[in-house]
């Protein structure tokens, strides 16, 4: 599963859930870690990830990135 719609937006939580276990991890990691090194860019230190409705929380399979 692709994490973005035809438009290029990340799905919601609500059609996100019922499809977790289509997301590729590869392809998470992939945009997890472009957002870390596009944070990096902005000089600040970055001392914990988080994210949105608790999804990294939600899908034990994120944990072991």
């Amino acid at each position: 599963m692709i994490l973005v719609d035809d438009n290029g937006n990340f799905y919601t939580i609500d059609k996100l859930i019922p499809r977790l276990d289509e997301v590729a991890l590869s392809e998470f990691e992939v945009e997890i870690r472009r957002q870390i090194e596009l944070f990096k860019q902005t000089g600040v230190k970055i001392d914990h990830l988080s994210s949105q409705h608790n999804i990294l929380h939600l899908y034990s399979p994120f944990l072991v990135l």
